[in-house]
């Protein structure tokens, strides 16, 4: 059994980078991938998106996705590149 301890905030909710860390790095490190995906880093693989603005200030953002989502990338191929 693994146990993860979530860090709380000042308002005594999760992090918005907890939630992200727990989505992708640890995700990897579960599947035991972690040599080929959940951190950006070279020769991983990667599927990004590039918002404009911090979704960690504004989870809102994604549902904004046609005004806010400025690039896609998925499998090194490019979708939307509005940069």
């Amino acid at each position: 059994m693994i146990l993860t301890f979530w860090p709380e905030g000042d308002s005594g909710r999760i992090e918005l980078i907890h939630v992200n860390v727990a989505a992708t790095k640890t995700n990897a490190e579960l599947l035991r991938k972690e040599k080929d995906l959940g951190t950006i880093e070279a020769g991983k693989l990667a599927d990004l998106i590039l918002l404009n603005g911090d979704p960690l200030q504004d989870m809102k953002l994604f549902q904004q996705y046609h005004d806010k989502l400025t690039l896609i990338i998925q499998g090194g191929r490019i979708y939307k590149n509005l940069l």
